[in-house]
């Protein structure tokens, strides 16, 4: 086991040298990719795959919403609040048609669009590395190193799946008005959007374990913010370095608690990417946004879904009647 770990750290941390190495080389953030620490996770640290998923439908699914998000920044007209629906709201149709539970493609295709990127190299670069991630895979079922899963791709959504899908996307939306126009934009982090896809639908692992999921996350933005803080900005160390211990980090506690949790990866990794002055405010930003949607997954979403409608329109309705107020 001890073996196998070692090669898996390697592995990821080889990945996340070359990924951060080169964006700072060539002063290209957006080579920057949060969710490889997320398919690290998911694909390669945990027993079993974390998603029902292929290696070629992971390779497409990310290339693809990691394009469209590219797509509605440019080509979307309209306030960030909309193209972040938007967004969400499409790359949750392509996961309930997609026939696998791949949540991270919903990070790839909202994230160019909270950090308003349009370049092509961010595409690019969540295809070459989640290839990467693919080839590691391989090696590691070569090796006998990780059991050789069969895929079975899921049946077409129901009614209660669209259902669910709708209400998430209107919760988006609405949390997208309210935190938006004060800067409050880490609340609604791209893999905290994930999560709150995954603990929301039915049958989910984490929503069994909300203050554990909400303590991981508050420590992921903590481990990013504190070593990017310490060593890049206060003694002026390459950003890799912050990146590669942050990154150490993790993976320890994810070897200590045995919590595979794939969003909380992209947390790190995303410290590394934001705008040095809103670092400060990040974790802070992350603790929240955690709380808040893992209240919404709790409370709004279970076996009664036409229950969960109403309170929502009337949550809806008491805001903005206080805003016409």
């Amino acid at each position: 086991m001890k073996y196998r770990n070692l090669i898996i750290d390697f592995s990821v941390m080889l990945i996340i040298i070359l990924m951060v190495g080169f964006s700072e080389y060539f002063t290209e953030k957006e080579i920057l990719f949060p969710e490889i620490a997320a398919l690290s996770i998911g694909y390669l640290l945990s027993p079993k795959r974390s998603w029902k998923v292929s290696g070629p439908r992971m390779l497409l699914l990310i290339s693809l919403c990691a394009f469209l998000g590219i797509c509605i920044v440019r080509f979307l007209p309209g306030s960030l609040w909309l193209q972040i629906t938007i967004a969400f709201f499409i790359g949750q149709m392509i996961l309930l048609f997609s026939g696998t539970t791949l949540a991270p493609m919903i990070s790839a295709i909202v994230l160019p669009v909270l950090l308003q990127s349009e370049s092509l190299i961010y595409p690019l670069s969540a295809a070459f590395l989640t290839g990467m991630i693919l080839l590691v895979h391989c090696l590691l079922e070569y090796l006998k190193l990780r059991p050789h899963e069969v895929f079975h791709a899921l049946p077409l959504p129901c009614e209660r799946d669209l259902a669910a899908c709708l209400l998430r996307t209107g919760f988006v939306c609405l949390l997208c008005r309210i935190l938006l126009p004060h800067g409050w934009s880490y609340l609604i982090a791209p893999p905290l959007l994930v999560a709150f896809t995954e603990m929301s639908a039915s049958g989910s692992r984490i929503r069994k374990m909300p203050v554990r999921t909400i303590f991981l996350f508050t420590f992921c933005a903590l481990d990013g913010t504190l070593c990017r803080a310490i060593l890049q900005l206060m003694f002026g160390l390459p950003l890799t370095c912050a990146a590669v211990v942050s990154v150490l980090i993790l993976l320890f506690v994810i070897h200590r608690s045995r919590m595979y949790l794939p969003p909380a990866g992209a947390i790190v990794l995303l410290s590394m990417l934001i705008p040095a002055e809103i670092l400060p405010f990040f974790p802070v930003e992350v603790a929240a946004g955690s709380i808040v949607l893992t209240l919404i997954s709790l409370l709004f979403f279970g076996e009664n879904l036409e229950a969960a409608w109403l309170r929502f329109v009337t949550l809806v309705h008491r805001n903005f009647s206080h805003a016409e107020d």
